[in-house]
């Protein structure tokens, strides 16, 4: 089941001297932007831990050397451009000049080679993948580096955004304890924001870089982070204006018709399309029912994706075919084999793999665990029929 990543807008309680979105949207200077933002990270460098929490606040502070557009096209960012060699072995990257990092220090090549070698393909759980074909790093000069390749990698510069790829300052890295160091939870970044504030528990304070190397940019005074646990209380403070935006889909599905009010909230399902979450479920074939293949049809065949999308996710996503989501289409395929809902199919399946209804009715039973973030769900393979169905899906939901 693929989802979009949503984040919900207030359009009535705007930050002072912004204006709701138009037609034109005109930006207009000033003003301290709220987000709920929930759980808490735990640090706020994106180059060690990738969860979705870490790099929403840790990307308004540091950069890579790409961003990624809504058609998920990589354009300049601190690179101003690049260029693979004709034989694939090596990626040039030509770096923006005059980028200071917050504490005033030049940005270099220096800084991408370092954490490139000693960050991303050492400590980011996926750069150890996906940078293992770099065998060096040049620097020509401070504004060049020249990944050296052992191989043709065509994907690599899909892993150089702030979330794969995030820069960390040479001079406050180089000769400590990486994982340990100060600037994690107090970033230095070249960010549009700088760190000025984490209260643990309550809030992070994010305010306007005025050096930033984009002119005029960014427009906001600030930015702050509320964590706010209770998914009652986020919806509260989205509605009454104590935030103005809710990420990471941080606002449960069943409280979304609450902001139906296009006048004053703003829905996005486009946001999410890089990172959209798959909800899937993993088989463990230890077990002794699932080691069996034409159990785990049965409960593909069982499983109505349709009937979970509308009445579960309130139609926000799509069935998928893919643990890879549609909205990445240089990487998805949907070429894999279809289960479509099917009882008698899942039925006749059970009976071949010698699990027959018992005196009760049941045949077998098995656990989904699920994480704590969003649902909670239990399935049970039942004799009761309802609406023609052999086999019941009995689902808990629980919401954050």
């Amino acid at each position: 089941m693929a989802l979009s990543g949503l984040t919900l807008g207030v359009l009535e309680a705007e930050p002072a001297g912004a204006t709701a979105p138009t037609g034109a949207e005109v930006p207009t200077r000033g003003g301290t932007l709220t987000i709920s933002l929930a759980p808490e990270p735990q640090i706020l460098t994106a180059a060690f831990l990738t969860t979705m929490q870490v790099t929403m606040v840790a990307g308004k502070i540091s950069e890579g050397l790409v961003w990624f557009d809504d058609k998920l096209q990589p354009q300049p960012e601190l690179a101003e451009s690049w260029e693979f060699a004709p034989d694939g072995l090596s990626l040039t990257f030509h770096l923006r000049k005059g980028v200071r990092w917050h504490d005033g220090k030049d940005f270099t090549s220096a800084d991408v080679a370092f954490s490139l070698l000693n960050v991303w393909r050492e400590i980011h759980p996926g750069g150890r993948l996906a940078y293992a074909s770099v065998t060096a790093v040049e620097t020509p000069d401070t504004h060049t580096a020249v990944l050296r390749l052992a191989r043709p990698t065509p994907y690599l510069l899909s892993f150089m955004n702030v979330y794969g790829a995030q820069v960390v300052p040479k001079h406050l890295y180089e000769g400590t304890d990486l994982l340990k160091n100060p600037a994690n939870i107090a970033p230095i970044g070249t960010g549009p924001f700088r760190f000025k504030e984490w209260v643990r528990g309550s809030h992070i304070v994010l305010e306007r870089n005025p050096d930033y190397w984009r002119p005029g940019q960014p427009y906001l005074d600030g930015v702050i982070f509320r964590f706010i646990p209770d998914a009652a209380a986020r919806t509260v403070a989205l509605e009454n204006g104590e935030a103005q935006v809710a990420l990471a889909s941080n606002i449960p599905i069943s409280n979304l018709p609450r902001f139906g009010d296009k006048q004053k909230f703003r829905i996005n399902t486009t946001d999410g399309a890089y990172l959209a979450s798959i909800q899937l479920a993993t088989v463990n074939t230890r077990r002794p029912y699932l080691a069996d293949k034409r159990v785990r049809q049965a409960l593909l065949y069982a499983l109505d994706r349709e009937a979970l999308l509308r009445v579960v996710f309130r139609g926000y996503g799509r069935v998928s075919n893919s643990p890879i989501p549609s909205t990445v289409p240089a990487f998805f395929s949907d070429k894999g084999r279809r289960y479509t809902h099917d009882p008698k199919q899942a039925e006749a399946l059970l009976d071949a793999a010698g699990f027959p209804r018992k005196a009760d009715g049941k045949r077998l039973s098995i656990t989904l665990d699920y994480g704590t973030g969003s649902l909670e769900a239990t399935l049970v393979l039942d004799e009761e029929h309802r609406e023609g169905r052999a086999l019941e899906q009995r689902c808990r939901l629980l919401q954050p």
